[in-house]
């Protein structure tokens, strides 16, 4: 009877020390646990772990119909798909829909007809309301739109170090604007700028529950920041890292110009936008790609 006791602890205690120095190779559990959730994981092995975890549902801005939004809709639309964390969809009104929405592919059609003021931030109001039942099984919701490019690795990487609940690459506090066509004065704003709104699914849900309190005579991007402040006031605004968006001006083609611009810097948010030529910034577009890919 001691000698099978003893054989017994001999062989506990080699299984424990081998289990020790080869975790790996030997995995056994201990009291319920396996040996491995006894060890202290490394803060980097914490920070991957937490990355592989953070999804996106990326809604972008966009008006289809016309030759160079439709091309850098393919551009980004190929780009994205190098994310498997995020899921993108590009919403944009349709003025021949017979329905209120159509979802074809990775493309919502919303029955409306394009404009600045209102027509944009009721497009966004909609395109928030329509997706409401899939923010549950995302980390964050950007709202970003044609002109811009994000590499969500890095945006990964960057609130896997500092999660936020709204915020973006680049934001503005105001002391007042002024509501178009109107006397009415609003008074210290801050808005996350509409090339990368960034909200956690707790702040997008609490918007949508609320969304006809979204002003719809003022830009989305400010709309949204005034009804942050009005309605969910314990939500502060945060900004990237500033030196993680650039603006890329036009380079007028001259890839070299671009990648100069570009090169060994770790850009988050790439906006693209000439308000002359929108055709440039298709060729900019897949330029600046190339490079980030």
């Amino acid at each position: 009877m001691k000698i099978h006791a003893c054989l017994l602890f001999f062989i506990t205690m080699m299984i424990i020390l081998l289990a020790f120095y080869s975790p790996k190779y030997l995995p056994i559990t201990i009291i319920g646990y396996k040996y491995a959730d006894l060890v202290d994981t490394p803060p980097s092995q914490k920070r991957e772990n937490m990355e592989s975890n953070i999804r996106f549902f990326n809604l972008v801005l966009y008006s289809s119909g016309s030759d160079e939004y439709d091309n850098m809709k393919r551009i980004t639309e190929e780009y994205y798909k190098n994310f498997s964390n995020v899921k993108t969809v590009y919403y944009t009104f349709s003025e021949t829909l017979e329905e209120p929405y159509k979802l074809e592919n990775n493309v919502l059609f919303i029955k409306g007809k394009e404009s600045y003021v209102p027509g944009i931030t009721d497009k966004t109001k909609l395109a928030f309301s329509y997706f409401k039942d899939e923010y549950n099984h995302y980390d964050y919701v950007v709202r970003s739109n044609i002109s811009t490019i994000i590499n969500f690795e890095l945006l990964t990487s960057e609130l896997a170090k500092q999660p936020i609940d709204y915020g973006s690459g680049l934001t503005f506090s105001v002391e007042s604007i002024d509501v178009d066509k109107t006397d009415e004065k609003i008074y210290d704003v801050n808005f996350a700028s509409g090339t990368s709104i960034i909200m956690s699914k707790n702040v997008i849900n609490r918007l949508v529950e609320k969304v006809d309190l979204v002003r719809s005579d003022i830009i989305d991007d400010v709309a949204i920041g005034i009804f942050i402040k009005d309605h969910l006031p314990d939500i502060k605004m945060i900004k990237i890292v500033p030196e993680k968006y650039t603006y890329v001006p036009d380079y007028h083609g001259e890839f070299e110009k671009v990648y100069d611009h570009l090169k060994n810097k770790d850009f988050i948010f790439y906006r693209n936008r000439n308000d002359t030529d929108r055709k440039i910034d298709g060729t900019q577009m897949s330029q600046i790609v190339k490079i980030i890919s």
